[in-house]
């Protein structure tokens, strides 16, 4: 099994795929702060 993250504007899912036969297994949604990166919100909430 392998993984990928499609990261879009700060979110991102990572998506595990099954090597035998390509199907998806699961899909996760990860912010940017999990992989210790930085999240931007465009929101301002003042």
């Amino acid at each position: 099994m392998w993984s990928f993250t499609v990261v879009k504007g700060g979110a991102g899912l990572e998506v595990k795929v099954d090597r035998g036969n390509g199907t998806v297994v699961e899909i996760e949604r990860k912010w940017a702060d999990d992989h210790g990166g930085d999240r931007t919100d465009e929101r301002d909430d003042d």
